[in-house]
């Protein structure tokens, strides 16, 4: 079985993410919704899995609870040695990254 090598490119921004590729014509091809890139949000809820992207901003903007906490820019602080407090376990910036990048790949349809 042969499959199809193709270039994958990230766009990991501060406000906004993207996955895209390059389509068998030349041309850029985004990998999640087709149209908007993914926000950089990551929303934790205590004894929950964290939310990201659009869910997460969509719940940021109802408010927080005291059960929650939400990381937004966190490309800002990726250089950080400091790490966020989420209900009192240290989470490194680089973690919380990951969660993008992980809903990313999840999401992606190539």
């Amino acid at each position: 079985m042969t499959q199809s090598l193709r270039s994958i490119g990230i766009d990991f921004g501060t406000t906004r993410s993207l996955l895209s590729y390059v389509g068998s014509d030349g041309q850029v091809v985004p990998c999640f919704d087709r149209s908007n890139p993914h926000p950089s949000v990551v929303l934790f809820r205590q004894g929950s899995e964290p939310v990201v992207g659009r869910q997460a901003k969509i719940s940021l903007g109802e408010g927080l609870s005291p059960e929650t906490r939400a990381i937004t820019s966190v490309k800002s602080r990726l250089d950080d040695v400091l790490a966020y407090s989420i209900f009192g376990e240290e989470m490194p910036p680089s973690l919380v990254a990951s969660y993008i990048l992980q809903h990313l790949r999840i999401h992606a349809d190539f």
